[in-house]
């Protein structure tokens, strides 16, 4: 039996069925008693998971008494009919509450018995009866947590399973309920960050090198302005192509101060291109025509700035160091992606971005025919 599986399956039911509906075929005791629990709250989450547990348990395995919920006692001696919810708690439950994002405010993220050791307590009794008594102060109803793990064991199997739905179902509201709510709170223009994700997006598709130059200096800017404000942005003007590694300009394009004493440069590659060892050494070409440079920026529009091949290569790593320490010049590699998320951490606007990268398209040689067509297409200009 795979008991992922079945969990699985379990949940997309509990995402169709209604509250009302599942507590129509339980006993009225224990929807009595769980909607008295106190969802949420401190304490009351860890024990929801063990009902979980119980409760698929119950389902899947219906002769099982759920209230042994040790397999062993204290001295590691099996305990006739027990099982180990724990183990179970975290082999089953909690990938499947997580994965479906329904513990936060719901149940535990961890385990049940880690935020429970009121309940481990009760071990020496071997079963936890509606009525064992407990000598530690708790911060959830111990005798309403008794009541219904007892509960769970009195019902069928078609009944525990009801019941994991009607749980499941609860998590579910409580995550709706939650997120309605931080939407509402959340105080940023949501259309700013659609916008933006539609440039990304349009960026990565773009098989046009000069256009993917120009999205790349202006997410660039505001990062570099923001440490290095003395610094202007050189080298946007005409076309820039390979023929640039034989010429002495120190990048695709490339900030520098009024002296030129200090030099961030950026090399640019669209989506169908990552970078690779040609492009280190194409940088230390650069470098050595520009010994100015202090920073050098990689960026690649591919979702990945460099292969997984060359990464596990010992050779890049080896390569960088030397960059970094013979020749004195930092490489910083970034995917578009990666770029885009800088350029939201620092502030950027998407009204700045989209209207700034308009104006140097107007502006930009030997861009794709259709490029600017396709631009104004998408952001209605």
């Amino acid at each position: 039996m795979d008991i992922t599986q079945k969990l699985t399956q379990a949940y997309a039911a509990a995402e169709i069925e209604k509250l009302a509906e599942l507590e129509g075929r339980l006993p009225i005791e224990l929807i009595n008693r769980i909607s008295s629990w106190k969802f949420g709250s401190y304490g009351w989450t860890s024990p929801v998971n063990l009902m979980i547990t119980a409760a698929w348990y119950k389902w899947l395995f219906p002769t099982q008494d759920v209230c042994k919920i040790w397999a062993q006692d204290h001295n590691k001696m099996p305990i006739p009919g027990g099982f180990a919810i724990r183990s179970n708690d975290e082999k089953y439950t909690v990938p499947l509450v997580t994965k479906a994002r329904i513990a936060n405010g719901f149940c535990s993220p961890n385990s049940g018995m880690q935020g429970s050791r009121a309940i481990e307590k009760m071990r020496s009794a071997n079963r936890i009866q509606r009525n064992s008594s407990i000598d530690q102060r708790v911060s959830f109803d111990m005798a309403l947590f008794q009541n219904i793990l007892n509960d769970i064991d009195d019902l069928s199997s078609e009944q525990s399973f009801d019941f994991l739905k009607w749980l499941l179902r609860r998590g579910i509201q409580i995550r709706d309920q939650r997120e309605q709510e931080n939407k509402s709170l959340i105080n940023v223009n949501v259309e700013q960050y659609f916008k933006l994700s539609k440039v990304s997006e349009f960026t990565k598709n773009a098989s046009d090198p000069q256009f993917v130059r120009v999205v790349v200096a202006h997410l660039s800017k505001i990062l570099i302005k923001a440490i290095y404000p003395q610094l202007n942005l050189e080298g946007m003007e005409g076309a820039k192509t390979a023929a640039d590694s034989q010429s002495k300009s120190p990048g695709d394009f490339w900030f520098a101060n009024h002296d030129n004493s200090l030099i961030i440069a950026f090399e640019v590659k669209d989506s169908s291109k990552t970078i690779g060892f040609d492009i280190l050494q194409a940088i230390e070409n650069r470098k050595r025509n520009n010994p100015e440079i202090m920073h050098y920026f990689a960026i690649s529009a591919a979702d990945q700035a460099v292969s997984t091949e060359v990464l596990k290569d010992p050779f890049w790593s080896k390569n960088l160091s030397r960059l970094r320490d013979n020749i004195n010049v930092n490489v910083v590699y970034l995917s578009i992606n990666e770029l885009f998320g800088l350029y939201q951490f620092c502030g950027g606007q998407t009204s700045d971005l989209i209207s700034n990268i308009s104006y140097s398209l107007a502006v930009t040689k030997d861009l794709k025919i259709d490029t600017i067509s396709r631009w104004k297409l998408e952001f209605s200009l």
